[in-house]
C-alpha cells in the first residue's frame, strides 16, 4: 500500500464521520449519560443541541477541537482545526480514525443498534493564498461558473458557489462543494468540501462499519489528491 501523503499545513478547517443507525429502542437521557461516561475521559464536556427537531448532544474535548456527537439513530465524530495534531505517525487520519472506532464502540455498547445503514465522512477544507496569486484555478481544477453576457449584468465574478453530485458503480455518493470564501486582508481564499457517503437498506455490523469507513475515507482522499494542483500541494506544505 502506498503511504499516505501527509501535509505540514493541511487546509482542514473540519473533518466530519456521520455514522446513521436502524435503532432497537427508543432514544433517552439514560442512554445518553451512559455513553458520555464511557467517553469522559477524552471528552469532559457537553452541549445540547436541537437539530431537525431531534435532541442531540455534543461531548467536547478539553480544548475544544475535538467532538462526538450523538441522538436518536445517530452518531457524529469531528476534528477542528488544528487536524495534523501531534506526532506524523499518530495524528491525521490516525488519530481521526482511533475517535470513529472508540465512539462506534461506546454508541453500540449503550444503544445496541440493529445495524448501520449510513455512513458519511466530509472533509471541509479553506485555501488561503496572498492576494495576488493566481485564481482558483491555481489551485482547484475545477471549472467557474458561466459569465452571462448580457446587458446590464456586471462581468465581474464576485462571488461563486458550486454543488455536483458523482454516483460511483457501487452507489457511494460522491458530493463536492466548492467556491470564494472570506479571507483576512491581502488574501484570497476558497472553500473545497468533499464528501462521500454509503446507504444500505440492510443495515451492517459494527465491525463491517469500520470497513466502510476506511473505504469512504480512501475514496475522499483520493478526490481531493484529483481535484488540487501542485501550487496548492507547495502551499500545504510551507511552515
Amino acid at each position: 500500500m502506498t503511504k499516505r501523503r501527509q501535509y505540514v499545513n493541511p487546509p482542514i478547517e473540519e473533518a466530519i464521520c456521520e455514522v446513521l443507525f436502524e435503532p432497537n429502542q427508543d432514544w433517552n437521557d439514560t442512554i445518553r449519560d451512559r455513553i458520555r461516561t464511557i467517553l469522559r475521559g477524552d471528552y469532559p464536556d457537553m452541549r445540547s443541541q436541537y437539530r431537525e427537531r431531534l435532541p442531540r448532544v455534543q461531548f467536547v474535548s478539553a480544548n475544544g477541537t475535538r467532538l462526538v456527537g450523538v441522538g436518536p439513530g445517530i452518531l457524529s465524530v469531528h476534528m477542528l482545526r488544528p487536524y495534523q495534531a501531534g506526532p506524523p505517525e499518530t495524528a491525521g487520519w490516525d488519530e481521526f480514525r482511533r475517535r470513529i472506532s472508540a465512539a462506534l464502540d461506546a454508541y453500540w455498547q449503550v444503544v445496541q443498534p440493529i445495524g448501520v445503514t449510513r455512513i458519511g465522512i466530509w472533509y471541509v477544507n479553506k485555501i488561503l493564498a496572498p492576494r495576488g496569486s493566481a485564481g482558483i484555478k491555481a489551485f482547484l481544477k475545477v471549472s467557474l461558473p458561466a459569465l452571462p453576457h448580457a446587458k446590464g449584468v456586471p462581468n465581474n465574478l464576485s462571488n461563486f458557489k458550486n454543488r455536483a453530485e458523482f454516483a460511483y458503480r457501487d452507489g457511494v455518493r460522491l458530493v463536492t462543494h466548492y467556491g470564494s470564501s472570506d479571507a483576512p486582508r491581502d488574501h484570497v481564499a476558497f472553500d473545497l468540501r468533499l464528501d462521500v457517503i454509503w446507504e444500505s437498506t440492510d443495515p451492517i455490523a459494527r465491525d463491517a462499519a469500520m470497513s466502510i469507513v476506511d473505504d469512504v475515507r480512501g475514496r475522499q482522499r483520493r478526490a481531493f489528491e484529483a481535484v488540487i494542483t501542485d501550487t496548492a500541494r507547495t502551499v500545504f506544505d510551507e511552515e
